[in-house]
């Protein structure tokens, strides 16, 4: 069955970790994900293939999927990228320029790395605020910034952009329009590229804020049947 760039599902993930990962999966429940989508013969894409499938109006019978990474955890260096490697799959990892080599972040060597090993690096702003309760100044410089400092310090174009919380109204999408190619969120219902919808395959409730159960619930149920579904 042929299928639109726009039908390519696009999975997020935050920490990867052994017991711990706080906010994220399991090494156990991530590698199980990768087996299945191995195991029904998706292959991974990278964020700027995509980009030009959807501007080149491409369609394909291959079974395609992104892989998503937010806030640049160490622990998705050391966890996530041996299992990722393990399966020949790709993932873009969206860092948060102000905290690159901070406490349980990934280093510039880090990244680097990642980039040598086929991944791509993207923008998750640079202080990782809510977006839209900044004035266009202030917005300005956090897509920019983020920008500018990965860009110089990995030497690559920085191209795809990530909502922090997932937030964006139609201000913030228009700012992040000028600057980058892509951007992702988690609850858009019109596939545009810079508003792209993504599943939330977290398994391990943040510890970091008070997530109701119920609704976390009902979040993991979604994960559950996606992997459930597939063909």
């Amino acid at each position: 069955m042929e299928i639109k760039a726009n039908q390519i599902p696009i999975l997020m993930y935050h920490n990867v970790h052994p017991t711990n990962p706080r906010h994220g999966v399991t090494t156990e429940d991530f590698e199980a994900h990768l087996q299945i989508l191995k195991n029904k013969g998706y292959r991974a894409i990278s964020m700027r293939d995509l980009y030009d499938r959807w501007t080149s109006n491409q369609t394909t019978d291959e079974k395609l999927v992104v892989l998503t990474f937010d806030d640049g955890c160490l622990g998705q260096f050391l966890y996530a990228t041996p299992i990722l490697e393990q399966f020949g799959f790709i993932a873009i990892f969206y860092v948060v320029g102000k905290w690159v080599g901070s406490a349980n972040r990934m280093s510039w060597s880090d990244l680097q790395q990642l980039l040598g090993e086929g991944h791509e690096i993207g923008s998750h702003s640079w202080s990782h605020t809510k977006l839209t309760k900044l004035n266009p100044v202030d917005l300005n410089f956090e897509l920019t910034q983020s920008q500018k400092v990965l860009s110089e310090k990995l030497n690559v174009p920085i191209e795809h952009f990530c909502y922090p919380f997932g937030r964006v109204n139609a201000e913030t999408e228009t700012a992040v329009r000028a600057v980058y190619q892509t951007a992702t969120s988690t609850g858009s219902k019109i596939p545009q590229l810079t508003r792209l919808k993504r599943i939330d395959c977290d398994t391990v409730l943040p510890r970091h804020k008070p997530w109701p159960k119920k609704k976390w619930a009902s979040a993991h149920a979604k994960v559950t049947k996606f992997f459930s579904d597939l063909e």
